[in-house]
């Protein structure tokens, strides 16, 4: 969840999306706004990413316990909401929609419907999205949920920022041992030269990402 704070940036944790633009100096929806947005989202005292501290997280997460492994199938569930969030719904208020509605929607992009449970379970948990019951952990098939500001700021203004998908590569579970290798070698290597070690790591993880996608 994005949390207020100076260094933890300019977004409150209950904040609307259409209000995460007027949150940041330089004007609503700008430009200028967007890049302040990233620059600051991104600042952490922390070398590596890790889901147990600090406000960022990780939308290409996979768990190695799941029945089809992919790395997209957060971003798909969040990316879901998002796109709808000015959508009416049946329960009255914007863009919440059931859990089995928005599972039957990666079902059909051939995920499985377990899976893609759980990874509803993890936006949950890390603030992403909202509940109509405003629990934090678990969710059923008839609960309703609605994408967070939060989650519009993951989806929308870091997941095209090189340092968050760098920051995020070496936590990932992915199913090319040498791919992960090659991160984690890169990991421990040139710490002396941050932007040299994460544009490689970007490089790296962006190409499998891609092999993915166009598989």
């Amino acid at each position: 969840m994005v949390r207020p704070g100076r260094r933890n940036g300019p977004f409150q944790p209950n904040q609307e999306t259409s209000q995460v633009g007027r949150a940041v100096p330089h004007g609503k929806g700008s430009a200028v706004a967007s890049t302040h947005a990233k620059r600051r989202g991104g600042k952490q005292n922390y070398i590596y990413f890790d889901d147990s501290h600090g406000f960022l997280s990780n939308i290409l997460y996979a768990d190695p316990n799941w029945e089809r492994h992919s790395n997209f199938l957060v971003y798909e569930l969040l990316d879901f909401l998002v796109l709808r969030r000015k959508q009416n719904s049946v329960i009255g208020s914007q863009g919440y929609f059931p859990v089995w509605e928005i599972v039957d929607h990666t079902t059909r992009m051939g995920f499985a419907p377990e899976d893609a449970h759980r990874a509803l379970e993890y936006l949950l948990r890390r603030g992403l999205v909202t509940a109509d019951h405003l629990g934090k952990t678990h969710l059923s098939e008839e609960d309703f949920l609605r994408a967070h500001a939060s989650g519009f700021v993951h989806a929308r203004l870091l997941l095209e920022n090189i340092h968050y998908v760098a920051g995020i590569a070496p936590s990932l579970y992915l199913n090319d041992r040498n791919v992960a290798r090659q991160i984690g070698r890169l990991a421990i290597v040139n710490l002396r030269n941050p932007l040299i070690l994460r544009t490689a790591r970007f490089g790296r993880f962006s190409a499998l990402l891609w092999s993915e996608r166009g598989a």
